[in-house]
């Protein structure tokens, strides 16, 4: 039978501890604004190369890749301990919030559907390929570019995560 000094022991850990459920919400919202950001930017990119007489293929294959190539390069600066604190702490928010709304699957499928309602199986099957695998290799190589700047210092002591920031 619990005592009720444990439980106000409890409840006063629960009080002091930093990562509360409003810290909890405080992150999500974060998250949900930065994925509302990336969406809103790329719906700008869609807007302005589309109005210039670009495919919508091309630009969701590009947003796509260059979304790929800076996730490659922010995990692999973060993994190597060359980030600030701060960015660290919001990998989730610019990563899985930012560019999780920036490049979409939604988009990929739209732009499939669209292909295949027009009985253009072939470009479906590339597009589909390029987005995918181009993705991944983009990722591939923003991680080397980063590797690149652990290798040769290219970076500042001040921007190491093991510093006081």
């Amino acid at each position: 039978m619990p005592s009720c000094t444990n439980h106000s022991l409890r409840i006063t850990t629960l009080m002091k501890k930093p990562h509360s459920l409003c810290s909890k919400i405080n992150g999500l919202g974060l998250v949900f604004l930065a994925g509302a950001t990336g969406a809103l930017l790329r719906h700008l990119i869609t807007v302005g190369f589309y109005s210039r007489g670009i495919d919508k293929l091309f630009i969701t294959l590009g947003v796509n890749l260059v979304a790929g190539l800076i996730a490659g390069f922010l995990i692999t600066i973060n993994a190597n301990g060359l980030v600030s604190k701060l960015l660290k702490k919001y990998e989730t928010v610019v990563i899985g919030g930012f560019l999780g709304g920036f490049s979409t699957v939604a988009a990929v499928s739209w732009m499939n559907y669209e292909l295949l309602s027009n009985a253009q199986l072939l470009l479906a099957v590339v597009f589909l390929f390029c987005n995918y695998f181009g993705a991944f290799f983009f990722g591939k190589l923003g991680q080397l570019l980063a590797d690149v700047l652990v290798k040769h210092k290219v970076t500042t002591p001040e921007l190491r995560a093991d510093d006081n920031n």
